[in-house]
């Protein structure tokens, strides 16, 4: 991933998002997840009403703020945002229960792209896609417009970078006597304490690690609790990577059914879970219900919950075991190819890109998934690609980022009007799952321009990604030879 990253002016994601004491910081920590997920390829921007410092300062570390002034009237804000912020190409995410059908209405008057994160799904969405990790999320839930991408479940998860690379890890636990306890960045109703102190009531645990958010408002009375017993250990102001790091000195965690739950499952460690807020249900009936974490309700008898499931540590490894099966790598993977695929543009190739084509024919990669993988000479390919742009039977098809060339689908077409796909990606954007983009997008385009045709890719059988990808988009697949063939017919 370290070599895709762009040193063009990158388009821009906002994030309309606030935080504070009574609502907590859950929505802006959903939002920076995403922001680090996306910043090798897009430049991301907050608009915030009415930040403190401390809610400045926890995002400027990485990114820019942009401080809206407190308002009530929403839809006043929408009609400003659009005004002076937004333009053609840039994206704009909201997380913010305030913000309803309207808002996203008056945003979509707009050129921009929108994307909702949500986990209630209880108005009408018209945004272009909306986000839900909530794992038991399905599409009948949501209202939305027949445009409307839904990106639900775990392969969705708002994770911070530190975090996905810790899934990748394997963990092992052996017995349980180090505790982790984290309620997020309020805790109004000071569950940290009631938490801790029934830990402390447990012969079995020589160490708890008790992280409050900057928001509590119980700070002095806690640490004077702390100062009174020294197993317990008190952190703030951690960021993503102290966080990992510290969850992987513990084994057990005890935390509500918000972000944080999946983060610990991320990491991999025994998890009680329980909810507080309504919107925390949905998080807590998947994991429980897949076996993630042990269920804690509403954590009324959570000494007893505690003791009833440390008991039952021979059953940790099974629950690690399925946190990995659902917690993994491919997380940014995913979100990248989601919002690429909103400013990803597609023109028709011209004389000017022969010197491009001729890289991309000659990568290492094209000349090996090729049936001729001979290297190409710049006299031979200067001669073809003339004779393919003057061949009103040819089109080739340039996708890129920006003003950047990422990648291209030409398509022959034959007397039976029958289309031969051939594709690549340039180096720096592959593994992003961008090729069922281009070839999606080709096929659009090349059935506004011809109509009625037959499209065919012929594809080595080794070659994976592209056997995956023309069978995700309904291509039918038989076989010639050593070779997969792979057809779909387009009406007019």
């Amino acid at each position: 991933m370290a070599e895709a990253k762009i040193t063009i002016v990158k388009p821009k994601v906002y994030f309309r998002a606030d935080a504070n004491t009574k609502i907590g910081y859950g929505h802006i920590t959903r939002c920076l997840a995403l922001a680090y997920m996306l910043r090798d390829y897009f430049h991301c921007i907050f608009l915030v009403q009415a930040p403190s410092n401390d809610l400045k300062q926890l995002i400027e570390s990485d990114f820019s703020v942009i401080a809206l002034p407190a308002s009530a009237d929403l839809l006043e804000e929408a009609q400003i945002t659009v005004k002076e912020f937004l333009n053609e190409g840039d994206i704009i995410v909201i997380d913010h229960y305030g913000i309803k059908t309207d808002y996203q209405r008056i945003l979509k008057q707009g050129k921009s792209a929108l994307v909702c994160i949500d986990d209630l799904h209880e108005f009408h969405f018209v945004a272009d896609a909306v986000i839900n990790h909530a794992g038991n999320t399905s599409p009948d839930d949501y209202s939305v417009e027949p445009y409307t991408q839904l990106l639900l479940g775990t392969h969705y998860a708002l994770l911070r970078p530190p975090f996905i690379e810790a899934a990748q890890k394997t963990r092992s636990i052996q017995s349980i006597k180090t505790v982790f306890v984290c309620f997020g960045g309020s805790d109004q109703f000071n569950l940290s304490k009631k938490v801790t102190e029934a830990c402390l009531k447990l012969p079995n645990f020589k160490k708890i690690h008790v992280v409050l958010g900057t928001a509590y408002p119980f700070y002095e009375d806690f640490t004077n609790f702390v100062a009174q017993n020294d197993t317990i250990s008190l952190h703030q102001n951690l960021n993503a990577e102290q966080m990992v790091r510290l969850m992987e000195q513990c084994d057990l965690a005890i935390v509500p059914s918000s972000n944080i739950s999946y983060e610990i499952c991320a990491v991999g460690l025994l998890l009680i879970t329980g909810y507080y807020v309504g919107n925390q249900k949905n998080i807590y009936q998947y994991l429980t219900k897949n076996k993630l974490a042990f269920g804690a309700d509403n954590f009324e008898n959570i000494e007893e919950d505690i003791s009833h499931y440390v008991s039952q540590e021979y059953r940790s490894q099974d629950y690690l075991k399925n946190q990995r099966r659902y917690f993994n790598g491919r997380i940014k993977k995913n979100f990248l190819n989601a919002f690429l695929s909103f400013i990803i543009k597609i023109r028709q190739a011209t004389l000017e890109d022969m010197q491009l084509y001729f890289e991309w024919t000659n990568d290492e990669a094209v000349r090996a998934n090729s049936f001729n993988s001979a290297p190409i000479t710049w006299e031979s390919h200067q001669q073809w690609f003339k004779k393919k742009c003057e061949d009103k039977n040819c089109y080739f098809f340039v996708f890129e980022y920006g003003q950047i060339p990422i990648g291209q689908v030409r398509i022959q077409i034959n007397d039976q009007e029958k289309g031969l796909i051939n594709y690549s990606i340039d180096k720096k954007f592959r593994g992003l799952g961008l090729g069922k983009i281009l070839i999606r997008d080709a096929t659009q385009k090349i059935q506004d321009l011809r109509g009625k045709i037959v499209l065919v890719a012929k594809v080595k059988p080794e070659n994976i990604s592209s056997n995956k990808i023309f069978s995700s988009l309904g291509f039918t697949q038989s076989s010639e030879e050593d070779t997969y063939v792979y057809t779909l017919a387009l009406s007019q």
